[in-house]
């Protein structure tokens, strides 16, 4: 399922998803992936707006 995405992220995963994966967040928080998304912290302040 991972391989069918456009960006496969693997958030806090096992090994063998991580080397399937696109790239790989190991860290409790989103941020990073936003940011791999193109999605600056700006913009995630102005959507709460």
């Amino acid at each position: 399922m991972i391989a069918a995405a456009g960006l496969g992220i693997a958030f806090n995963a096992k090994p063998a998803v991580r080397a399937a994966a696109d790239s790989a967040v190991s860290q409790p928080y989103l941020d990073s992936v936003l940011y791999l998304m193109g999605i600056s912290r700006e913009d995630v302040e102005e959507a709460d707006r």
